[in-house]
């Protein structure tokens, strides 16, 4: 068995201000034909551009409120100060500038490894020895 319509009473469901949930039901009360719009502006106390202002500014929120949005949850701004991305990049040099020195020693490290293998030795002139 379907549930009964609740009709305008649905708008006693939402949060917010119990003046704003008043005005909302006459505006729709109008889209609806419960109410007449003479009734309405009667109701509210304003004229009829004011409740057509109204009414259009509900509706317009409604269907933006329906528009598709981005799935998931929504990206947390990281915000940086400009402090910190000068930190950030003194850091970076640091690490660049440890990187290159390490790579200085490992190359150090390993050349007599690299000569040994090709079966050539240095002398002190810098030629390498004859094999024999």
């Amino acid at each position: 068995m379907p549930r009964p319509n609740k009709g305008l009473s649905h708008v006693n469901a939402l949060e917010g201000d119990p003046e704003c949930k008043w005005r909302l039901q006459v505006i729709l009360a109008t889209l609806t034909g419960e109410m007449l719009v003479e009734e309405a502006i009667e109701e509210l106390d304003v004229g009829p551009t004011q409740l057509a202002n109204l009414r259009r500014r509900a509706l317009q929120g409604a269907l933006d409120a329906l528009a598709p949005r981005a799935t998931g949850r929504p990206r947390k701004e990281a915000a940086i100060s400009a402090d910190e991305v000068a930190a950030l990049q003194r850091r970076n040099a640091e690490l660049e500038r440890q990187l290159t020195e390490m790579r200085a020693r490992i190359e150090v490290a390993v050349l007599p490894f690299l000569e040994g293998a090709t079966g050539k030795t240095r002398r002190r002139g810098g030629k390498a020895a004859p094999d024999g």
